[in-house]
C-alpha cells in the first residue's frame, strides 16, 4: 500500500474538518488537499483525497439548489391553492 500518512495521521488531519462539518459549514475537497498537502510534504492528487473521505465515511453532500430570483412566497402560496393531484392522478369522471 501506498501512503503519504497513517489512518491515525489522517484522522488528525480530518478532526478539525469534522467540528466544522458538525457545526453546518461546508468544506470543499481543496481545502482538504491543501491541509493534506501541507501534512505530507507533497502534491497529491484530488484523487488521493476523494479516497481518503470515503475511507473515513464522508459523503458528499450539497445543499438544494435554489434560483436566485425565485419568490419564496409565490411558490408557498401556490402551494396551498393549488388543485390537489395531477391530471392523470385523477380517475376519469
Amino acid at each position: 500500500h501506498h501512503q503519504y500518512l497513517t489512518p491515525e495521521h489522517e484522522q488528525e488531519l480530518l478532526a478539525p474538518f469534522v467540528q466544522r462539518a458538525q457545526t453546518g459549514g461546508m468544506l470543499t475537497v481543496a481545502e482538504v488537499q491543501q491541509a493534506y498537502r501541507e501534512r505530507a510534504g507533497r502534491e497529491v492528487a484530488r484523487s488521493t483525497i476523494y479516497r481518503l473521505l470515503e475511507r473515513h465515511g464522508w459523503r458528499k453532500v450539497v445543499p438544494r439548489p435554489r434560483h436566485p430570483k425565485a419568490d419564496v412566497a409565490a411558490q408557498a402560496a401556490f402551494k396551498k391553492t393549488a388543485p390537489r393531484g395531477t391530471p392523470r392522478g385523477l380517475a376519469p369522471g
